[in-house]
């Protein structure tokens, strides 16, 4: 019975790191919201894999927003390619989401 336990505690504390990584750095929020989207496109591992280039220079955005660029984005069949990313930091949180081009 404790073995059960156990195991079930070392699972659930993986999926705590994992999930706090992927809200607590930008660069996890981005994977994540990247390959969020990729689900919908049809490749969610390409979030996890693709090459981020920070763009700050470009884009005017408020002091607590990164924008990020996405070498070899995915591509949405409505919009196009995904390759502008809005990074915003909310507390400890951060979220991502398209930014357009």
């Amino acid at each position: 019975m404790k073995k059960k336990r156990t195991k079930k505690m070392i699972i659930v504390a993986i999926i705590v790191l994992v999930l706090g990584y992927l809200t607590i750095t930008p660069m996890g929020a981005l994977r994540l919201s990247v390959a969020m989207t990729g689900i919908t496109v049809g490749d969610p591992i390409h979030g996890f894999i693709v090459k981020i280039d920070n763009d700050d220079s470009y884009f005017e955005v408020k002091e607590n927003q990164v924008v990020y660029r996405l070498e070899n984005p995915p591509i949405e069949s409505g919009t196009g390619e995904l390759t502008n990313w809005l990074v915003t930091k909310h507390g400890i949180f951060y979220t991502a989401e398209y930014y357009g081009e």
